[in-house]
């Protein structure tokens, strides 16, 4: 008789799911954040005809949130079945989605916020004397109600939200100012679009102390909405948007005018909507930024853009948030989209300032610039396809000619007549100067022609070495050219920079050097500025200039979250030293919570530096910074690492990149030896040294001499 299977050997039987984890399963993807969570509800008042909404939160929404409206309240009928799963009064039959008007439609979002959170209602319809206080469980259940006052219209309260899911609980209390700031950038969206409809956000922190963060006055256009939001100063920047796709297709908002100041360091000011619903549309952004960056390439533009598109041509059923949107003609109204985007931003309508600059009478002759004894002749030659490279190679190391042959010279400067001969044989004389350095460079030319000699003709050039050659002429394509860092896989750590050595300067302006069997050329201009650039970093002191008047800070709603997040950052009334350890910023702002929506902070003390003063403009700049960064955030302290997470006013990195480049070695200038090995120990000592502050690369990889096996003839048959 056999053994019966134990349950190890027995198959998993299906069962199905207890619908409460069901719910709470369901729920979690529906309501992901603070700024769904009050989005739905915002989308519910205006689905209610509310011409008045007002978001209140408690500790930035970590305590609790509300939504209260003047909408058309909810009918005792309904209060049994109004959280419950897939209830909803917007949709009855699934055609029904291909003529929807309302935001909302699957009858998920107060059920989700009930398995989330504590959640409570307070509504009232015209056809009630009094109100009624709703309170519901975590299934969907009624379990309380009682009478109360208010006026016609609901309120929507949430406590503790994902009080009941541990990590995501946790998550949301340590990102919950992060969260409120995209809450108020969603709200924007909606404030903006919403026509006839007043916003107010309030949030309360501390001991009852109240701010006002939103605040519009319900107008009827477009235009007055972007005024009231973002302000005058933004509106001027902007310039209107009508473009016809088709009968029943078109696309009206403002976007950022041609030239530079118009639009933003950020693409955090880009809102589209399809029939009034803010929506993300990738495929449009990427569109408006490429036209905006052929007339403002440092800079992104605003771009408000409202759609009108018939419901049957598009699906907004998507994604839980409703954010993504399908459109049945989006190739054509892309296309329709370029063409207008094209003319907006043609060439001719950008507009510039003309300064009028008064011609010279008299242009000053360079043959008076040095006299007759110093000139000597010089002949500039093009390889022609007849002439042998490898000639030329074998030359240089016989030192039948010289890579570089300058003698001593009294005068500064000297005139050079030069013989410039081209494929065709004709001869076109020019004239130089050039700077006379003595004879270092002799002792260069001499250094390189021994190290060629160590060579023969057919190991000067690689397999690579012959492509770079055959390809001089080819443009060189940006997209697919190999970045900087690609120095790293041979140099892999900038410690490796202190065992180069030094072989000699090219072109008084290069430094060649010799890694094991690997050449390197330096940028000496470059390296020598880096190093100096975070030398200065280290060393600059900001001193801070007390304001007679203090000035008070425009922001939108989501800089000012931004900055009351980074006042450590941003706000520091010392004066500043970079060697110290403190937080290394200049600003001084005071945060004023009774203030107006848009003017909470009051500047009232900027730094300086030398004879520049920074303002009110890099206060901005650097709150727009912080407003995409994740890094650490100080003005000048992260130059000191110079990562790419960096934080600070455009103006404070210009002005120590300016400093650097003055006080550096130049493109010109003549090194010795012991000059060129102290820029590549300079480099070795930083963290971060492959490009200037600039963003040119100090060194690249030139070839690697073990690959060098090609004979001169094959040279002499690729070029």
């Amino acid at each position: 008789m056999e053994a019966a299977p134990t349950p190890a050997d027995s198959p998993t039987m299906i069962k199905p799911i207890n619908k409460s984890v069901v719910h709470r399963i369901c729920a979690g993807q529906v309501i992901l954040d603070l700024a769904a969570a009050v989005k739905e509800l915002v989308e519910n008042s205006l689905d209610a005809g509310a011409t008045s909404i007002e978001i209140s939160l408690k500790e930035h929404g970590e305590e609790w949130f509300q939504v209260i409206d003047n909408g058309s309240g909810i009918s005792p009928n309904n209060f049994k079945v109004l959280v419950l799963k897939h209830h909803t009064s917007k949709l009855c039959d699934f055609p029904d989605l291909q003529s929807l008007t309302t935001f909302g439609f699957r009858g998920e979002a107060l059920s989700s916020l009930c398995a989330l959170g504590n959640l409570t209602v307070e509504t009232r319809t015209k056809n009630e004397s009094i109100a009624t206080h709703l309170t519901y469980d975590q299934s969907g259940l009624l379990v309380a109600e009682k009478k109360t006052a208010r006026q016609v219209g609901t309120t929507v309260t949430v406590k503790k939200l994902f009080s009941n899911l541990p990590v995501r609980s946790k998550e949301f209390k340590r990102n919950v100012r992060k969260e409120y700031g995209k809450l108020i950038s969603l709200l924007n969206a909606y404030a903006l679009i919403a026509k006839g409809v007043r916003f107010v956000c309030t949030n309360t922190t501390g001991k009852n102390v109240k701010s006002v963060v939103l605040k519009t006055q319900g107008s009827g256009s477009l235009k007055d909405n972007i005024i009231t939001v973002f302000g005058m100063t933004v509106f001027s920047c902007l310039e209107p948007v009508n473009i016809c796709i088709s009968e029943s297709c078109k696309v009206d908002g403002f976007l950022s005018k041609a030239g530079q100041g118009s639009g933003r360091n950020m693409g955090d000011r880009q809102f589209f909507f399809v029939n009034g619903r803010p929506v993300d549309m990738p495929k449009v952004s990427k569109l408006v930024n490429e036209f905006y960056k052929g007339a403002n390439s440092r800079q992104y533009p605003i771009a408000i853009m409202s759609f009108t598109i018939p419901e049957k041509a598009c699906d907004v059923n998507v994604t839980p948030d409703k954010r993504k949107i399908f459109l049945s003609d989006e190739a054509s109204i892309l296309h329709a989209l370029r063409e207008g985007l094209q003319q907006i931003y043609s060439p001719s309508n950008a507009c510039y300032s003309v300064n009028k600059v008064e011609a010279h009478s008299k242009e000053a002759n360079s043959s008076e610039l040095c006299s007759p004894h110093d000139k000597f002749p010089m002949v500039v030659e093009q390889l022609s396809p007849d002439g042998s490279f490898a000639e030329v190679i074998e030359d240089v190391a016989k030192g039948a000619t010289p890579l570089i042959n300058v003698e001593d010279s009294q005068g500064p400067t000297h005139k050079l007549k030069g013989s410039n001969k081209n494929t065709n044989g004709k001869s076109m004389e020019k004239d130089f100067i050039l700077r006379g350095h003595g004879t270092k460079r002799a002792d260069n030319s001499r250094q390189l022609a021994d190290l060629l000699r160590n060579f023969t003709a057919d190991q000067i050039t690689s397999s690579p070495s012959r492509a770079a050659v055959k390809g001089i002429a080819e443009p060189v394509d940006q997209e697919r050219a190999v970045p900087s860092s690609s120095i790293v896989s041979i140099a892999s750590s900038s410690k490796d920079l202190n065992n180069i050595s030094v072989i000699g300067q090219f072109n008084l302006g290069f430094i060649i050097g010799k890694l094991d069997q690997d050449l390197f050329i330096v940028d000496q201009h470059a390296a020598d500025e880096k190093y100096n650039f975070e030398r200065l970093a280290q060393s600059t002191i900001l001193n801070q200039q007390p304001l007679l008047r203090p000035l008070r800070l425009e922001l939108s709603p989501e800089e000012e979250v931004v900055a009351s997040m980074h006042m450590n950052v941003i706000s520091n009334p010392e004066i500043v030293n970079l060697q110290s350890n403190k937080k290394r910023n200049g600003f001084f702002l005071d945060e004023d919570p009774h203030a107006p929506p848009g003017l909470h902070f009051i500047l009232k003390a900027v730094p300086f530096s030398k004879n520049i003063t920074f303002g009110v403009e890099d206060v901005q700049d650097l709150i727009s910074t912080l407003a995409d960064s994740q890094g650490e955030c100080s003005i000048i302290g992260s130059y000191k690492m110079d990562t790419s997470d960096s934080v600070c006013p455009t103006r404070v990195r210009a002005m120590l990149a300016s400093r650097a480049c003055r006080s550096s070695v130049m493109i010109g200038d003549a090194l010795g030896r012991n000059e060129m090995q102290k820029i590549l120990e300079h480099l070795a000592e930083l963290k971060s040294p492959w490009n200037c502050p600039h963003g040119r690369p100090t060194m690249r990889h030139l070839v690697d001499l073990t690959t060098i096996s090609i004979s001169s003839k094959e040279i002499d048959a690729n070029l």
